[in-house]
């Protein structure tokens, strides 16, 4: 194999209908973007699909003293992008709690500004984003909606979710009980764990798309205690691990039904 100079590329795990519509044809808008991470408040990267139908956390996974064979070149940089549909309300409800202080409503648009971020404007352009009416007391007038945060329905709902991520880790028999935030999940053929420990488990996934304060209060409505939920884990199970986790949000509605194309993409850092 000749080794050539090339542009740096990655390799990118793409959800069904990722770069190409329904028909099947490559698609407008799909693009990465940088927003704001709804639990550090730090830059991270995210890719908007055809038509911005859906948003997805792009994760990377690097490890040492691996390449790619791209076509007739080699590509260094052996790490695996992988695209992971997210509810667009968890990147929203920073921005909805924050505004939500002063106590007004007001427009969606008025309320996802970011001067540092603005391609947060593609949250308001998602498939998924009229579920904030879940988080946020809203008023109508005309063609106009307004919208407040309501910390009540936002418990409500990340119980929800927890509930959800608990349901398929308990369905998926992934064994839990050596710590409910361990940085690997372990298929088991022993006891996978208690339905407290699969709760316990599943809030720690949430919990990392909460800012500190969030987290803290879901812990208290759920009446999980920081003991219970950020166990340290003192040996792993001797098996071999199933799936790394690394802070993927279980997103079990959009989970459900879909296929990954593998390719790669040529695109600019």
């Amino acid at each position: 194999m000749e080794c050539v100079s090339s542009p740096k590329q990655h390799v990118v795990i793409l959800i069904e209908n990722g770069i190409c519509g329904k028909d099947g044809l490559p698609g407008v808008g799909t693009q990465f973007i940088k927003l704001r991470h709804p639990k550090t408040h730090q830059a991270a990267l995210y890719l908007s699909t055809v038509e911005n139908t859906t948003i997805c956390e792009v994760q990377k996974f690097k490890e040492p003293c691996r390449s790619w064979f791209l076509n007739n070149s080699v590509q260094s940089d052996g790490s695996l992008c992988i695209s992971t549909p997210i509810d667009p309300t968890f990147l929203v409800l920073p921005y909805l709690v924050s505004n939500g202080k002063d106590g007004k409503f007001k427009p969606l648009d008025q309320i996802v500004v970011d001067d540092e971020f603005p391609n947060c404007c593609y949250l308001l352009g998602s498939s998924r984003i009229a579920e904030v009416d879940s988080v946020t007391d809203t008023r109508s007038s005309g063609d106009i909606k307004v919208y407040r945060y309501n910390s009540e329905k936002g418990l409500k709902w990340l119980k929800k979710k927890v509930e959800a991520v608990a349901a398929h880790l308990q369905r998926t028999k992934e064994h839990v009980s050596q710590g409910s935030h361990a940085a690997v999940f372990v298929k088991s053929n022993k006891e996978a764990g208690t339905e407290a420990e699969h709760m316990a488990y599943a809030c720690g996934i949430v919990s990392d798309y909460l800012d500190s304060d969030q987290a803290k209060e879901l812990h208290i409505y759920l009446g999980i205690a920081d003991e219970e939920l950020i166990r340290k884990t003192t040996k792993i199970a001797e098996e071999p691990p199933a799936k790394v986790c690394n802070n993927l949000l279980v997103n079990i509605e959009l989970k459900k039904n879909y296929n990954v194309h593998f390719l790669y993409l040529i695109f600019r850092n």
